[in-house]
């Protein structure tokens, strides 16, 4: 609403600046007009003669305009008309950077969520100085400030990566848990980080950030997160039958997802705030058990795609695809 105020007051500066300037115009015609002769003769020049005329007589009707007996009251409206284009400028400048450093205090805010390395802190905390100490009142400051925030901004984006992220979930792990021994428990949710992890590691996983029974992994492309999800759920049979000692089976769902991240390798994953990475969450949260879930833009890069089938599902307004792992005795 302020930004929408803003623009209005400055397009109504605009126009009132170029309603000056053709009153200028005017005015130096009116100055020029007792040297040219035959001017009456024109009947187009009649209305701005007439126009420059009431100008200069209201002049006259409010202020005082002879000095040493010489009419100056063209020449005042010509030095009133120029500060006001100038006054006009300058507020419009303003308001602007007012509507600018708005937009930049909002982009940084998304910056230091981004960029938590000591270094990277420390170029944020130049740019919040500068914001700080940059006055409306000075063009140049204003001007550096806005060239200072693009230079800085654009340092911090040169560590931009296409990234791929892979978020697991398993379902109803509480439900699993009910009624089993502690240390079954613990022993199986060990296997199954172990397992899980080993599968990451063969498609170039980068790191990943575990809760108690989810995990967000990073890879370079989507294809290495689609086949690492495959991977795990392709095989999740044999460890359930062979390797955990609960009673339940886990089940797990896969949400993947991939874009451009301003990426940092002394930062730990969960520390990274970007919406690709969320997007991979509310994947994973929208699955159906034991498949993989993932925008139909995004399986593009992935060359063996043919088994993700086309579904009516939306998530944060993106088209869905989805991988079903099919069981053995259910195949034809």
């Amino acid at each position: 609403m302020a930004n929408f105020l803003v623009n209005i007051i400055v397009q109504g500066l605009t126009i009132l600046r170029w309603a000056l300037i053709i009153a200028l115009l005017v005015t130096l015609f009116g100055m020029i007009l007792p040297y040219l002769s035959n001017v009456g003769s024109y009947h187009y020049l009649q209305p701005i003669i007439a126009w420059e005329s009431y100008i200069n007589q209201l002049i006259k009707s409010y202020i005082p305009t002879k000095v040493a007996g010489w009419d100056l009251s063209r020449l005042i409206t010509l030095i009133a008309i120029l500060i006001s284009i100038d006054l006009t400028k300058t507020f419009s400048e303003k308001l602007q950077f007012i509507k600018q450093k708005h937009r930049m205090l909002k982009e940084l805010k998304r910056i230091q969520q981004a960029y938590k390395s000591p270094n990277q802190k420390d170029k944020i905390a130049l740019l919040e100085s500068k914001m700080e100490q940059a006055s409306l009142a000075s063009g140049k400051n204003r001007k550096e400030l806005l060239k200072d925030f693009a230079h800085i901004k654009k340092e911090l984006e040169k560590i931009g990566r296409d990234l791929a992220f892979l978020s697991i979930d398993v379902v109803d792990s509480t439900g699993m848990k009910q009624g089993e021994d502690p240390t079954t428990i613990e022993l199986d949710f060990i296997e199954y980080h172990n397992f899980v992890e080993a599968k990451f590691k063969d498609h170039g996983l980068i790191k990943a950030s575990w809760t108690p029974d989810g995990v967000m992994a990073c890879f370079n492309t989507i294809e290495e997160a689609v086949q690492a999800a495959q991977s795990i759920l392709n095989e999740l049979e044999y460890f359930n039958r062979n390797v955990k000692s609960m009673k339940r089976d886990f089940v797990i769902r896969c949400g993947v997802n991939g874009g451009h991240v301003y990426y940092d390798d002394s930062i730990p994953l969960e520390q990274f705030s970007d919406r690709v990475i969320d997007i991979a969450g509310h994947m994973q949260k929208h699955a159906p058990s034991n498949s993989i879930l993932i925008a139909k833009q995004a399986i593009e890069p992935v060359k063996n795609r043919e088994h993700f089938t086309a579904t009516k599902r939306i998530v944060d307004g993106l088209e869905v695809c989805e991988w079903i792992k099919v069981k053995v005795n259910e195949k034809t």
